[in-house]
This record gives C-alpha cells, sequence and structure tokens, in this order.
C-alpha cells in the first residue's frame, strides 16, 4: 500500500514539473517559439509513460503555466485554442494507446507466466521419471524399485489427508517417510513466514533441536531453493553447521512452502543416490501440497472433482481476474438412452494443456464430460466444437446433436467453488428441459 501511495506521488509531481521545466526552458531558450508547438511534448512523455489521467493532468499544469507566465511573469506569448485543443486531442491520443500497451503487456506476462509454470511442472515430472528410471537400471537386482515405492509412499501418506488444504496435517507422516528412506535420525519441517521460516517446527521426529534461522545452510537452502549441505572441503576448510542437511520444499511456480532441517542422519548416507532420492520426494510432496492449497475450496465444495482439474480451474481463475486472460469450460450432457462411451471418447482425444472431468451419473441425471480450456477465446472455443463434431463424424458417423448430447459452454469468470457448482446446476437443468 506505501509502495503504491509512493508511486502515485511521484507519478503526480513529474506531470507537474515537467510541464513547468518545458515552460521555463522555453522562455529561456525561445521567447518566441512560433511554428511547432514544442511545450506539448511535455504532457505527450507523461501520457505515453502513465497513462491519460496523468497526461490530461499535465496538459492542464502546462495550460496554466503559461497563462501565469504570460499574465504575471512577462511570458512573450500565449497558447491559441487551436493549440490547447490539438495538443489535447493528440495528449488523450497517446494515453489511450500507452494504456493499451501497458494492458497487453500485463496479458502478455501472465500467460507466459501461466505457461512457465505448466511447463516447469512438466519438466519436474519428466526429471522425476528420468531419475527413477536410471537408479532403476543401477539398482535393478538390489534395490529395484527405491524411487518409485518412495514415491508411492508419499503420494499415499498426502492423499491419506484428503489433499487438504493446510499442510500441518501430513507433514508428520511425511517427515517419518522420508526418514524411512532417507535414514534420517532427527528433523523438523519449518514452515515458511514470508521470506524467513518460523520458529515453531510444523512436524518433527527424534530428538528435538533448537533451531537457528541464520544458519548458514538455512540461509543457502532460502537463498539457492536447493538442498545444501556441507561437503568434505568446506569442513576442512572451517566452515560448519549445526544441521546435516538443510531441504527446500519449493513447488513448481517457485513458492518456497517450508523447510526440512536435517539434524542428525548417518555419514554415509550424505551421498549423491540418498540425496538425490530425498529431493525428487520432497519436490513431489510440495507440488503435491502446493496444488492442495490452491485448489482446497474447489475440492471442500465437490470432493468428487479431480485434484489436477481443480488446481486449473482455480489456477486459470486467478489468471482471469487478474489480468483478464481468458479460458473456457465446455460441459457435455447426453440425454437418456445417448452413448455415454462418447465421453471416455472425447476424453481420449485430448489436445495441448486442456483438462477434462468426467462426470459420474448422479441424482437421475446420466454422466457427462466437462472440459477446461486454458487461454482459449471465442475463436479456440468454436474451433474446439468444430473439432467434437469432427471426432463424431468420423468415429460415429454423425455430429454430436444428433447422437443425443448437449453441449453448454462459457468463459470461466472466478474459478472459485461456485462459479463451478452453478455451472453444473444450471448445465444440468438446462439439460433436463
Amino acid at each position: 500500500m506505501r509502495s503504491e501511495r509512493m508511486s502515485a506521488i511521484k507519478k503526480s509531481l513529474e506531470s507537474v514539473l515537467l510541464p513547468i521545466l518545458a515552460l521555463v526552458l522555453l522562455a529561456f531558450w525561445m521567447p518566441d517559439p512560433g511554428g511547432y508547438p514544442w511545450w506539448w511534448l511535455a504532457p505527450l512523455a507523461i501520457a505515453l509513460r502513465y497513462g491519460v489521467v496523468y497526461g490530461s493532468f499535465s496538459g492542464v499544469v502546462l495550460v496554466l503555466g503559461n497563462l501565469i507566465g504570460a499574465l504575471f511573469i512577462g511570458m512573450g506569448w500565449v497558447m491559441s485554442a487551436g493549440d490547447v485543443v490539438g495538443g489535447f486531442l493528440a495528449t488523450v491520443l497517446a494515453g489511450l494507446y500507452a494504456s493499451h500497451a501497458r494492458n497487453v503487456q500485463i496479458e502478455s506476462n501472465a500467460r507466459l507466466e501461466y505457461l512457465e509454470q505448466r511447463l516447469e511442472s512438466l519438466t519436474r515430472v519428466f526429471y522425476i521419471t528420468r531419475l527413477s528410471h536410471n537408479r532403476l537400471e543401477e539398482s535393478l537386482i538390489t534395490r529395484p524399485n527405491d524411487l518409485r515405492s518412495a514415491l508411492a509412499a508419499v503420494a499415499s501418506e498426502l492423499g491419506r489427508h484428503g489433499n487438504g488444504g493446510g499442510a500441518g496435517a501430513p507433514l508428520g507422516d511425511l517427515l517419518q517417510v522420508l526418514a524411512h528412506y532417507g535414514r534420517l535420525g532427527a528433523a523438523a519441517v519449518f514452515e515458511m513466514d514470508g521470506d524467513r521460516p518460523r520458529a515453531q517446527a510444523s512436524a518433527s521426529i527424534g530428538p528435538v533441536f533448537a533451531f537457528d534461522a541464520d544458519d548458514a545452510l538455512v540461509r543457502a537452502a532460502i537463498e539457492d531453493a536447493q538442498s545444501s549441505y556441507y561437503s568434505v572441503d568446506q569442513v576442512l576448510a572451517g566452515q560448519t553447521s549445526a544441521y546435516r542437511l538443510v531441504l527446500p520444499m519449493v513447488a513448481a511456480d517457485g513458492t518456497l512452502l517450508a523447510l526440512v532441517v536435517v539434524g542428525e542422519m548417518p555419514l554415509l548416507a550424505l551421498e549423491e543416490e540418498n540425496l538425490l532420492t530425498l529431493t525428487a520426494m520432497v519436490a513431489y510432496a510440495a507440488d503435491a501440497l502446493h496444488a492442495a492449497r490452491v485448489s482446497h475450496a474447489v475440492l471442500q465444495a465437490l470432493p468428487q472433482c479431480p485434484p489436477a482439474f481443480a488446481l486449473e480451474w482455480a489456477r486459470l481463475g486467478h489468471l482471469a481476474r487478474r489480468a483478464y486472460v481468458q479460458s473456457a469450460w465446455v460441459l457435455l450432457r447426453p440425454d437418456e438412452g445417448a452413448d455415454p462411451e462418447l465421453a471416455s471418447l472425447l476424453a481420449r482425444m485430448r489436445r495441448g494443456l486442456d483438462r477434462y472431468w468426467e462426470l459420474p451419473p448422479a441424482n437421475g441425471r446420466p454422466g457427462a464430460l466437462l472440459a477446461l480450456l486454458p487461454l482459449a477465446g471465442s475463436q479456440a472455443l468454436e474451433g474446439f466444437h468444430a473439432r467434437i463434431d469432427g471426432l463424431c463424424r468420423e468415429h460415429l458417423g454423425q455430429p454430436l446433436a444428433q447422437l443425443g448430447w448437449h453441449r453448454h459452454s462459457g468463459a470461466l469468470q472466478r474459478g472459485d467453488a461456485g462459479e463451478l457448482q452453478t455451472l453444473l446446476a444450471e448445465s444440468g437443468d438446462d439439460a433436463k428441459r
């Protein structure tokens, strides 16, 4: 709030001082500046930088300054009515162009940020898959399923808590899994409160140890967002820490959720394979916990909703509210007696970033298919409908409407649980009619 106030004050000062400076310079260097209205370059610059409001305000300051200068200071020229009207029109046009360009930039940045998050999520999944494959190849005889079973155990423990919103509930069980697979003797999880970890541990195992937020390993883990521990060279150089290992829980979008601080573990456990396994487990858990927090309200209202769909629904709603980036949804409902396998056929044809939710039959209504189309405007929505009709003709010989299915579509507005419940209820009523 304070930064916004300071920014407004700075813009206002520039809007006042720049036209005054232009008048002063013209008064000294061009006592009779006839011809091109150089003085309007100052409001134009303000409008291009800050928009219509500040540009118009700067133009008012320029006109008033010229009148005051001519009446009381002896400035030798006064702007004509044509100069004033033309200058204001040019300033308003420049401000409108600047505002439009700024909105386009904000929308492009928001789209890019969303795509970067999706790419980061896919990269993490690929990394874990590749790491699991490498570990399976290296230890096929002695430890054939180490990383796979470790990640399965993490998923099981997180799933036992129903993908709840708070991280505190599953953190204790997560530590137990980490201790089992990583041979940890004493460890604790400290959730982040802004830029610093909380002083009290959210969960711990083994002997209790004191926590120092200014410890070198803790600072390194926060700054680098990577696992931190001392190598042999660092120990011989005299660098010390109260802990053996610090693992940051960083989600795919870069959010630092918590720190796993290891106070005791066998020295031989500080080897590459064990550290990579622990890092992969913590990254997997961080993504799951962060996704649960983002989609908690949707899953609480609609427990049957797939977690991945709920997460994408909430993410795209945030994108629509913050940067007005449009996404769309399409709900396909069948009549009684229509072929229900069509939903599975369409779900198998999913492309790109789309998310599908196959709704089971409920309350006398047949099953349905809800498709979420990220970054899709009206043209993309029309293309999606055309693609569905093309698939139906190709595989079933008829378009969607003749197969007894109804389609409902619209733009995603808020991305909250209420909007999802409303569209499911209203579309269901329409289908009954």
